[in-house]
Parts: C-alpha cells; sequence; structure tokens
C-alpha cells in the first residue's frame, strides 16, 4: 500500500527545493509490515522562452521612439506563467544622423516563479535622414521694383524680401541666405546693373539635412516721377491725350538733358497726373512741353524726391502755356501761320507721341477753330521759360536770343519753302504780322492751303 507522501513545503527552485517524501507499506496476512520511503526533490531551474517579440526598427526622431511595452512580449515557462518586465534602455550617445546614428537597446525580460528568467533586447536605431520643408511655396514670388528716386538702386526696405520659415521632423531649422550680388545684408541695397538678384534661403536641421528655397529681385533702371501737369494759356473742356515731353537734368553733367522722357498723359478740362518712368539717374531740375502745342515750363523749385519718387509740379504759374506749334521759343506770328494753315481741319482729338507736326488743335476739341486761335492771340509774344541749370536752349546750342518773329514777308516765307503759311495773309498785303491777326479777329479767315511736300521746309518751321 502507498501510506502517503509528506512535504517539507519548500518553493519547488533552486534555493528552496520542494522535499516530498513517499512511504510505501507492504504487510504480510498476519498484520507484520515493513514500510520504505522515496525522497522526491522539486527544483525548477528552467528559464522561461519567449515566444513573441517586437522586431528591430528605424526612426527619424527621438521623439518618435514609442515607450517600451511589456504587452508586445509573451513568453511561455514549463512550470508557471512568466511575469514580463522591462529592463531599461541603453544608448550609444550617438547624435541621431547618418553619420551618427543613436542606437538604444531595448531589454524586456520573462520571469518564471522561481526567478528563472531569459531576456531579450530590441535595437532602435535613430537616423535623421529627412529635409527640412519650407512653409511657403518655393521659389517664393519674384519682386520688380524701380530704383529709388536719384539712384540706380532699391534699398532693402523698397524690395522688402520675404524671409521664409521652414518646419522639420525633429528639430527648428535655422534658415540663412546667400545674396547672388555678394552683399552681406539681406536689407542691403539692391542694385540695378546686379538685376536680377537671386536670394538662396537654405534650411538646415541639427544632422545637416537642408532645403532650398529661392527668391528672385529685379531692379528696374527707372526711377518714378510722380508728376501733375496744367495746359495753361486758354480754356480746356472735355478729355484728350497730349504727348509730354519731359528733360531732365544734372547741372554738372554738361549743356544737354540726362535723360528726355516722352510721355502720353490723359488731361481733363487741361489737367493730368501720372507716374512716368525716367532712366534712374540723379537729377536736380526738369522741364516740360507739349511740342506741338505749348511753351516749355521749368521745374526747379518744386522738383525733388519725396519718399522713393521723384515729384514735379507743372501747374499754377508753372503750367504749359499753350499757342506754340511749331516747338521753337516763341508764340509768334509762324504759329499764327501754322494755324491758318490747318483751320478748319478736324484732326483726331488726341495725339501720342508718334503725332507728327502739325496739330493746331490746341485744345483737343477735334477741330481747328476760333478756340484754337484764342491761345495764340491770349498768349502773342510769350516764350519758353529760362531753361534748367541756365541752360538757355533745350536742343543743345540753340539759344533763341533772336526774340520771336513778329512779321515776315510771303515772299521770304516761300524762300524757306513754307509758301503755304501765306494762309495767315489775311490782309493781303504781301505780310504776315498782327495785322493779319487783327484781320482774323474782325471775321477774316484763312483759305484752304495745299499739303506741306518739302521735310526741309517743316524743319524750318518746327524751329530745327
Amino acid at each position: 500500500t502507498h501510506v502517503g507522501d509528506s512535504s517539507n513545503a519548500g518553493a519547488g527552485c533552486l534555493s528552496d527545493p520542494e522535499i516530498i517524501t513517499r512511504t510505501y507499506r507492504a504487510t504480510d496476512a498476519c498484520g507484520n509490515y515493513v514500510e520504505q520511503s522515496q525522497i522526491l526533490t522539486v527544483i525548477d531551474d528552467v528559464d522561461p522562452v519567449i515566444t513573441v517579440f517586437p522586431a528591430d526598427a528605424e526612426y527619424d526622431c527621438v521623439t518618435d521612439v514609442p515607450a517600451a511595452n511589456i504587452g508586445l512580449v509573451t513568453a511561455t515557462d514549463n512550470c508557471s506563467t512568466p511575469t514580463i518586465t522591462h529592463v531599461g534602455d541603453s544608448s550609444n550617445a550617438g547624435a541621431g544622423c547618418l553619420s551618427d546614428p543613436e542606437i538604444i537597446t531595448r531589454t524586456y525580460r520573462a520571469t518564471d516563479a522561481c526567478g528563472n528568467y531569459v531576456e531579450q533586447s530590441q535595437i532602435l536605431t535613430v537616423i535623421d535622414d529627412v529635409n527640412p520643408v519650407f512653409v511657403e511655396t518655393c521659389p517664393l514670388p519674384a519682386i520688380t521694383v524701380n530704383a529709388d528716386a536719384g539712384t540706380c538702386e532699391a534699398a532693402g526696405s523698397t524690395v522688402n524680401p520675404t524671409t521664409p520659415t521652414a518646419t522639420d521632423n525633429c528639430s527648428m531649422p535655422s534658415v540663412d541666405f546667400v545674396r547672388s550680388d555678394g552683399k552681406p545684408n539681406l536689407l542691403d541695397a539692391y542694385e540695378a546693373a546686379d538685376s536680377p538678384i537671386t536670394i538662396t534661403w537654405t534650411a538646415e536641421d541639427d544632422c545637416l539635412n537642408t532645403a532650398i528655397c529661392t527668391q528672385t529681385v529685379t531692379v528696374n533702371g527707372d526711377n518714378e516721377l510722380v508728376v501733375a501737369v496744367d495746359l495753361g494759356g486758354g480754356a480746356y473742356t472735355g478729355t484728350f491725350d497730349r504727348c509730354i515731353t519731359f528733360e531732365l537734368w544734372e547741372c554738372s553733367s554738361g549743356t544737354t538733358p540726362d535723360a528726355t522722357v516722352n510721355e502720353v498723359m490723359t488731361f481733363t478740362n487741361g489737367s493730368a497726373s501720372a507716374t512716368v518712368l525716367v532712366p534712374c539717374g540723379d537729377y536736380e531740375c526738369i522741364t516740360a512741353r507739349d511740342t506741338l502745342h505749348t511753351l516749355r515750363s521749368t521745374d526747379d523749385d518744386d522738383f525733388g524726391i519725396g519718399g522713393t519718387q521723384y515729384v514735379a509740379d507743372f501747374t499754377g504759374a508753372d503750367d504749359l502755356i499753350g499757342g506754340n506749334l511749331n516747338d521753337d521759343f516763341w508764340i509768334d506770328i509762324l504759329d499764327f501761320g501754322v494755324y491758318s494753315w490747318q483751320y478748319s481741319a478736324t484732326p483726331d482729338a488726341d495725339t501720342t507721341c508718334a503725332t507728327s507736326y502739325p496739330h493746331a488743335d490746341i485744345d483737343g476739341t477735334g477741330d481747328v477753330g476760333t478756340s484754337d486761335f484764342n491761345f495764340i492771340s491770349f498768349n502773342f509774344l510769350e516764350s519758353h521759360e529760362a531753361n534748367c541749370c541756365g541752360m538757355s536752349g533745350f536742343r543743345g546750342g540753340e539759344e533763341g536770343a533772336e526774340g520771336p518773329i513778329t512779321e515776315i514777308s510771303v515772299r521770304e516765307l516761300r524762300k524757306l519753302g513754307l509758301g503755304h503759311l501765306a494762309a495767315a495773309d489775311l490782309n493781303a498785303d504781301g505780310m504776315l504780322d498782327e495785322a493779319d491777326i487783327v484781320e482774323f479777329m474782325m471775321g477774316a479767315r484763312p483759305k484752304p492751303q495745299p499739303e506741306l511736300q518739302s521735310n526741309d521746309a517743316s524743319s524750318v518751321i518746327m524751329g530745327r
């Protein structure tokens, strides 16, 4: 018979074995017996076995590395259900870059009831090989500006280039720039001569991953001229276009204008304003005239720089006096001759800078009538204002010192190739003079004249 088992109540581990004493008995018919015991020792010294474990992984940033999770580990044991623990993480202290990865060794342990355990490590590699990203769309919008008045460059504040921002997956990237013109500061002046200028922005993260963004800056070789012009010398109504010739001077540079610009301006009741582009330069004085209709006016007092623009004012006392039809220095009998030659014509009220001489519709009504005569009669013997910088001429060496022509014979006109101006000899005395103007005032009118054929005659009447 099996008498029974007795145990020392040990844990069954190497440090505390369980000792089981198992006793058997042999008994004869008379009840005589003998007993003998078997010693059974229980010692669990077998390690658990990890059956499920997370694979090695690679991350861009150390902040992307997840926290340890014992739920990802499963183990079995011969005797008990193992307990899973996270032993810890160790790092090689790398920078986390392609050239110096950070290697994190994450160790999990499975332990049975007797303290037998097995460990397994997961390798987590951190390599940031992702470039930063600019928030703005690249390339940035191109910037085109005119040079600041008085210079052939634009100040950095005028250009006002955009400083882009960048983001990165792991760190805050730095953003630096290089200008193709070599200037070190973003707000240093931008030269028209260097245009187009490329600003190259580089965003760089802690691992030297980079992104590039560019912006192009073009400074035109023009200054902006904000100008107001009044046409004077008579009454203007309605809206029409006139080509105004502006001459700009830098007085120390010579006896001719440094720049001449023709601009079509739209006048309403004789007034117009516009922003005109002029070649960049340092100018001290400006003149204006409508070569087909007015005398020259000079603005040397109000002309100057306002902000980044030139400012000129040809209004009030500096308005452009109408009645000069041949672009010389005076409103004189030749202008009456041109008017008489074109009397009753119906030219287009608008002129462009390509409109050819003559155009006697001074007031822009679309016909050459008595209202245009008023300009000549009211302003007879008026002259150009003094030119810029003490220069009396405006085409280099042309002085006009001989004064206005108040009378000229028809014979002399014909010698000059200007016989068609005989239309102004209203009293038929063989002379063009103020008496003919009086005749017009008394009601006499010119007869139609043949078209001007001679280029030489055109040069004479235009004061050239």
